[in-house]
């Protein structure tokens, strides 16, 4: 009975240990099927930036191609401008026989268009010194100076800085308000500076 555990143990012993062959060479096949898709997506990126590459480098040889070519023409432009020696003098010549004519106009009479443009005050801000009136581009510029009117009295002046396409931003022009302007003042056409 002794040998037949002997050779039970020595079978057993013995599968275990093809077991362990058996796992060990399962682990080397997964490794090298591992190594094997790594090494193929590295071929394929290797694949993909050669011929990114390639058409990088044809890009560039374009580029530098149409480089010469503006080079070449700047330069044929260039000698084109620049007079030669020879050809001043011709110029010089004829330009002394060439006569200015003269022309006579009759008086001309200029007539002063003011503008005139009226709008009213939408809001007032004294702490910045600025208003916002209801005249925008069509009606006004930046620069322009408008009269600020109550009751048909100039109460103040103020300078256009910003316009829109239905309101303007003036500035409240220092020394010239006679008395604090409310939204509804009526707004006149000063004068442009």
């Amino acid at each position: 009975m002794q040998s037949m555990f002997r050779r039970w143990g020595r079978l057993l012993a013995g599968g275990i240990a093809a077991g362990a062959l058996i796992a060990g060479i399962s682990d080397s096949l997964q490794q090298h099927v591992a190594l094997d898709r790594a090494l193929k997506a590295s071929s394929a990126r290797e694949a993909w930036m050669s011929a990114w590459l390639q058409r990088a480098a044809q890009r560039i040889i374009a580029l530098n191609r149409r480089l010469d070519e503006t080079t070449r023409d700047v330069a044929v432009l260039t000698a084109r401008l620049e007079p030669s020696p020879s050809s001043d003098a011709p110029i010089v010549r004829q330009s002394s026989a060439i006569r200015s004519p003269t022309l006579e106009l009759s008086p001309v009479t200029v007539r002063s268009l003011q503008r005139q443009v009226s709008g009213r005050v939408l809001q007032v801000n004294p702490t910045w010194g600025f208003i916002v009136v209801d005249l925008g581009r069509e009606a006004t510029r930046i620069g322009d100076q408008l009269r600020i009117v109550r009751n048909g009295r100039p109460i103040a002046a103020v300078e256009i800085e910003r316009v829109s396409h239905t309101a303007s931003a003036a500035r409240i022009l220092p020394g010239y308000e006679i008395a604090a302007i409310t939204p509804d003042d009526m707004v006149e056409f000063q004068g442009s500076r």
